[in-house]
């Protein structure tokens, strides 16, 4: 067994530094206009709302910081 003592994998410094660059970066306005269809549609499609916000990195980082 090593001596050594687990480090994190990664310094909440460090991610609090890359999610306020992401910040900065505006919503796609395709993505928008798209997710906001897909929200008022009468037949939901979850999938599609999770697609849409996994390809914008600004929309991701705006809601994983309300959590």
């Amino acid at each position: 067994m090593s001596t050594e003592e687990s480090q994190p994998m990664h310094d909440p410094r460090q991610i609090e530094a890359i999610l306020s660059g992401v910040e900065r970066l505006p919503t796609l306005p395709s993505v928008a206009t798209r997710l906001m269809s897909v929200g008022n549609a009468a037949d939901i499609n979850l999938d599609e709302i999770i697609q849409l916000i996994e390809s914008d990195p600004a929309m991701s980082t705006t809601i994983l910081r309300m959590c």
